[in-house]
């Protein structure tokens, strides 16, 4: 706990000598928190978006393998029909 004591003792030190610079100090820190934060919101949105994009592109393969399932069945179907038929 005693070098806390000192570290703040000289950052209190710093501040009362060069306010100007402790203000940069804070200034740059801050832009370069915002600058980060900016940055991963911006992955973060392009990652959504990539996993939307996905997403219906899975759904549009299952919508055409479900349609063509069931034109098949249909197809199967109308065949066993029409042999039933011919058998009568």
């Amino acid at each position: 706990m005693h070098w806390l004591k000192e570290y703040a003792i000289r950052l209190v030190a710093i501040i009362v000598h060069e306010p100007m610079l402790f203000v940069q100090y804070v200034l740059v820190v801050i832009f370069a928190f915002v600058v980060l934060v900016s940055v991963m919101h911006w992955k973060v949105q392009k990652s959504v978006k990539k996993q939307e994009k996905m997403r219906k592109q899975k759904e549009k393969i299952l919508r055409k393998l479900h349609d063509s399932r069931r034109r098949a069945r249909d197809d199967s179907e109308s065949v066993l029909v029409t042999e039933k038929d011919k058998n009568e």
